[in-house]
């Protein structure tokens, strides 16, 4: 007798390039096709990652703002679908989650936070809406925490569950290719790279007031580069952010480099990676980085799951404040290029050794299959 497929409906606001969109292709693309059948549906229409997700995926696309259409429109091809389990990724996605999917097939409503700092229209109704889902999956402890503490949620709602990096995409590239990136990009001193969107919780305002902190008092050498990389999140961040660079004497040392998808190559061509972070989830580019074999530069915001091992593989320091940034800075430039790359190796062994994508993916069907099993006794 063949065993019946489990069908997840995956529910997300759009496939743009960034850590959770990349997160729903890695999950879709990886989901056990022996066991589950895994249908995808996007809120937008813009899609990153055409390469990474199997073939027909998205199968839904959704257009149009918030409107009570909308929610027919999803509600529509939920009941359609019949599935199982309707799995959600980030805010907008997960309010409709909780909305549209209790109805006539009843499914498992699962929704996932991958970020801090909740926008504050969802914060105020989280509580009432957590009622409403079977579990909310994070990635990082940090979120686990402001959820329980914060907006109320049950912790036997609340399960951990870390990304899944794809360690076969991010790993070291030899040093020809590193000369040929940096030549192609135009460095030729210490480069520093924040990967991430143009946002307040990133914080690129503090790193700019850091780095000019260090070029007033001449321990910034003249060809030293930061790049950032990444889309923009915050429209009035990016308006205000070149007139900061300005005043901060800091104009000719950053770099924006916009959205980019050969990620693994740019973490190769730079030599530190840093996050300011004011608040963060899991930071997927740190695992990335030190993947790439990157050592970095850390806000304890952005290393509350211990990914960076204080001055072994990178730098931490205290989150918000300019002068630590400004000395963790000044201490990447005083670190030989043995050492750095030494902090580099280790730091690919750190994240190999914390984050096994197997295992990771284990741990989302093993979550699946409880909680269908206590459906079914329930």
């Amino acid at each position: 007798m063949t065993r019946k497929k489990i069908k997840v409906f995956y529910l997300i606001n759009s496939m743009a390039l960034g850590g959770a969109e990349r997160q729903m292709a890695e999950l879709v693309r990886r989901l056990p096709k022996d066991r589950f059948e895994a249908v995808l549906c996007s809120l937008g229409p813009e899609n990153g990652y055409p390469n990474l997700l199997p073939a027909g995926q998205p199968r839904y696309v959704a257009e149009g703002r918030l409107s009570l259409g909308l929610f027919k429109q999803v509600r529509g091809w939920i009941e359609q679908e019949n599935p199982d389990i309707v799995h959600s990724f980030m805010e907008y996605a997960s309010l409709f989650n909780r909305l549209v999917s209790p109805g006539p097939s009843n499914p498992i409503v699962i929704t996932s936070v991958r970020s801090r700092m909740m926008h504050p229209k969802y914060r105020l109704i989280e509580a009432w809406l957590a009622r409403r889902c079977d579990m909310i999956v994070v990635n990082s402890v940090g979120t686990r925490d402001e959820l329980i503490k914060w907006q109320r949620v049950p912790a036997d709602k609340v399960r951990v569950i870390p990304n899944i990096v794809a360690f076969e995409r991010f790993g070291p590239r030899d040093e020809e290719t590193r000369t040929r990136l940096r030549e192609e990009l135009n460095l030729c001193g210490p480069t520093f790279l924040l990967p991430g969107r143009i946002s307040l919780s990133k914080h690129q305002f503090g790193l700019a007031a850091a780095v000019g902190r260090l070029k007033k008092r001449g321990l910034l050498p003249d060809n030293t580069t930061f790049l950032l990389a990444g889309r923009v999140y915050a429209s009035s961040v990016e308006r205000v952010l070149p007139a900061w660079l300005g005043y901060t004497g800091t104009q000719d040392t950053f770099r924006y480099l916009g959205k980019v998808k050969q990620m693994a190559d740019l973490y190769s061509a730079v030599d530190w990676v840093v996050l300011p972070s004011l608040w963060e989830g899991l930071p997927n580019v740190a695992l990335e980085a030190h993947a790439c074999e990157r050592p970095l530069l850390v806000s304890h915001a952005a290393n509350l799951d211990r990914i960076v091992k204080d001055c072994v593989t990178g730098f931490e320091f205290r989150s918000g404040w300019v002068q630590p940034m400004a000395a963790a800075i000044k201490r990447a430039l005083e670190t030989d290029r043995p050492r750095a790359l030494e902090m580099g190796r280790l730091g690919r062994q750190r994240v190999l050794s914390m984050f096994d994508p197997e295992h990771a993916l284990e741990q989302v069907t093993k979550l699946y299959d409880e909680l269908l099993m206590r459906r079914r006794r329930g």
